[in-house]
C-alpha cells in the first residue's frame, strides 16, 4: 500500500523497456486491475490516468491541472521551458491565438502541392532500389524537411535537427541531450539574430513572431526561441511516428492495403484509426493546483498526474475491440493521439495532411510496399512520450522515378 495516498501502488514505469517495446498490454492491465486511476511509486510518485473519460477530464480542466511545471515525468535535463505546451492561461491563449492561424486546416491547404512534391522526391530517391528504411528514407525526412522549410530553416540540415528532437523526446543521456539539443538551440538563436540584423526579403514564421504583439506578454528573443523549439520538436518526430505506424499497418493488417488502393477515399479514415490504434503521444503530465477527485480517487494539491493518451485511445468502453485496426469506426475523432482540451496539438492538421499525402503516393507508386518477412522493426529504448520506430525496413517492386515530372 502507498500510505500517503491510500491505494495499491501500481508497478508502472513508462520509461521501462517493456513499455518501450509495447505499451498496450501494460495499459490494458492497469485499466483492468487498477481501474482508471492508479498510483505509481516511480520517479518520485505520480498518479496514472488510463480511462478515456478520466483523461479527458484532466486535459480539459486546465484550471485544476497545470502544465506549467512540465509535461514530462521526470523533467528532461537540458530542455528548457516549452512554450506554449508548458504554459497555462491566460498567457497560453495569447500565444495560441498568434500561432493558430498558421496551422489551421484552412491555412495548411496551401501546402498540399509542396508536400506532394516532397513526397515524390523522397520516393524517387529509393524507388529504383526496391527496398528502403521507412524511417530514415521517408517518414523521418518528410515532416522534418517540411517544418524546417515553413519555419525558415535550412531543410538540408534536417537530420541533426531531428537528432535534437529525438534527444529531447527520447530521454537520452544528459551529455547527449546537452550536445544534440544544444545544437538546435544554437541554430534557432542564429536564425533569430539574422532576422534582427537584416532579413534580406525574408518573410517566414520567425519574422512574423518577431513582429507580433503578444497581449500582456513581454516579447523577447528567449520567448521566440522557446516557441520555435517546441514547433521543431513537435513537428519533427510525432508525424514520423504517425506515418511509419500506418505504413507498418499496411503490412500487418489483412486486407488494409488492398482496401485503401481500391478506395483511396478511405485513407483519411485510416490515418485517424492509426492515430487511435498507435497513439503518437503516449503520455503527458500535469500537476494538480488544488485538491480534487478523479473517478472517486482523491488527488492532492501538488500531486503529479500522468495522462495516458495511449490507454485512453484503446479504452474498450469507448472503442469496441480496441486492439483491432478498423477504418469503419463511427467515432475515430474521439482518439487522444494528439491530446485533448486547450493544449491539443496545434500542428495536428498539418500532421494529418502530410500522412494522408504520404500514404496516397506510397500506394500509388509502391502498391506492394511491405515489411519483409522475418524482420522485426526496431524501436527506441524509451517511448515514455512519443511511441516511435528507430528503423522500419520496407521492400517493394522497383519502379520508375518521376524526376522532373514531379516538380
Amino acid at each position: 500500500m502507498n500510505t500517503a495516498h491510500g491505494t495499491a501502488s501500481a508497478a508502472f514505469d513508462h520509461h521501462s523497456p517493456a513499455f518501450a517495446a509495447n505499451p498496450y498490454p501494460i495499459w490494458a492491465e492497469l485499466r483492468t486491475t487498477e481501474g482508471p486511476v492508479s498510483w505509481s511509486d516511480a520517479w518520485g510518485g505520480f498518479w496514472v490516468i488510463t480511462g478515456h473519460q478520466e483523461c479527458q477530464q484532466v486535459m480539459k480542466d486546465w484550471e485544476t491541472f497545470s502544465s506549467a511545471d512540465g509535461i514530462h515525468i521526470p523533467r528532461i535535463p537540458g530542455v528548457k521551458h516549452q512554450v506554449p505546451i508548458e504554459t497555462d492561461p491566460p498567457d497560453y491563449f495569447v500565444i495560441k491565438k498568434v500561432l493558430a492561424p498558421w496551422f489551421s486546416a484552412r491555412s495548411i491547404k496551401e501546402y498540399e502541392d509542396d508536400i506532394r512534391q516532397l513526397v515524390d522526391e523522397l520516393i524517387d530517391q529509393v524507388i529504383e532500389a526496391g527496398s528502403a528504411d521507412a524511417i530514415n528514407d521517408f517518414a523521418g525526412p518528410l515532416p522534418a524537411r517540411f517544418i524546417l522549410r515553413i519555419l525558415g530553416f535550412d531543410e538540408s540540415r534536417w537530420f541533426p535537427f531531428r537528432e535534437g528532437a529525438q534527444a529531447a523526446l527520447g530521454y537520452a543521456a544528459p551529455e547527449v541531450v546537452k550536445e544534440k539539443v544544444g545544437w538546435v538551440y544554437e541554430m534557432v538563436d542564429d536564425a533569430i539574430r539574422s532576422r534582427r540584423t537584416g532579413r534580406a526579403g525574408r518573410e517566414d514564421i520567425i519574422c512574423r513572431l518577431l513582429d507580433t504583439y503578444f497581449e500582456g506578454i513581454v516579447v523577447n528573443d528567449e520567448l521566440v526561441t522557446d516557441i520555435l523549439i517546441l514547433l521543431l520538436i513537435a513537428g519533427l518526430d510525432t508525424t514520423t511516428s504517425l506515418i511509419s505506424h500506418l505504413m507498418f499497418s499496411l503490412t500487418k493488417e489483412p486486407g488494409l492495403r488492398e482496401r485503401l488502393i481500391a478506395d483511396p477515399a478511405l485513407i483519411p479514415a485510416a490515418v485517424e484509426e492509426s492515430l487511435r490504434h498507435d497513439a503518437v503521444v503516449q503520455t503527458i503530465a500535469r500537476r494538480a493546483k488544488r485538491d480534487t477527485e478523479i473517478a472517486g480517487t482523491k488527488i492532492s494539491k501538488g500531486d503529479m498526474v500522468l495522462v495516458g493518451f495511449g490507454s485512453a485511445s484503446r479504452d474498450p468502453s469507448v472503442f469496441p475491440d480496441p486492439d483491432d485496426f478498423r477504418v469503419d469506426r463511427t467515432n475515430p475523432s474521439q482518439n487522444m493521439g494528439f491530446g485533448a482540451g486547450i493544449h491539443r496539438c496545434i500542428g495536428a492538421p498539418l500532421a494529418r495532411l502530410e500522412t494522408r499525402i504520404a500514404i496516397e503516393q506510397l500506394l500509388k507508386r509502391m502498391p506492394d510496399v511491405r515489411v519483409p518477412d522475418g524482420v522485426t522493426p526496431q524501436r527506441y529504448p524509451d517511448s515514455a512520450q512519443v511511441y516511435q520506430f528507430r528503423s522500419l525496413p520496407i521492400e517493394f517492386t522497383p519502379g520508375r522515378r518521376y524526376g522532373a515530372a514531379s516538380s
